[in-house]
């Protein structure tokens, strides 16, 4: 791994470490892996897998609808992730959002942590899949049956 992309990890797993809401996109299959570690007695922190959204402003918006009993952040951290889901885990990156959700003392937080990345992964193979069988893509061109070179 290069310098650049070392550096970067790390800024995203401090991101995770210290941030209150942190949120990781994935534009290859257009979702957003959510951590909204705020919590209370009564509402648990949050892990969510919601749709990709244009500006951060959206992502605030979406975050009000998806946790509507929690005031509005403090702040968003919001960073793109163009590997594999599965390569958060040889970045460190999967395991920093594990041990930040046990953190919180919540049990369940690391298993829907947990489940999240693996709805993640499941997403980006169905993509993948669906990219092989063409099913992602439309032809604009198309040479006339029979014509001769």
């Amino acid at each position: 791994m290069d310098s650049e992309a070392h550096d970067f990890h790390n800024e995203i797993i401090e991101a995770i470490q210290t941030g209150e809401v942190v949120c990781l996109f994935f534009p290859r299959i257009g979702k957003t892996l959510v951590l909204d570690l705020r919590h209370t007695i009564e509402i648990p922190p949050g892990v969510m897998i919601d749709d990709m959204v244009t500006r951060p402003r959206e992502r605030l918006e979406r975050l009000e609808a998806l946790r509507p009993t929690l005031p509005p952040p403090d702040e968003l951290r919001i960073a793109p992730w163009i590997g594999s889901v599965a390569s958060l885990e040889d970045a460190g990156i999967a395991s920093a959002m594990l041990e930040r959700c046990a953190e919180t003392g919540d049990v369940g937080a690391v298993e829907r942590c947990r489940k999240a990345l693996h709805a993640l992964s499941k997403l980006e193979r169905e993509h993948l899949r669906a990219i092989v069988r063409g099913e992602m893509s439309r032809t604009i061109w198309e040479r006339e049956r029979g014509a001769a070179n």
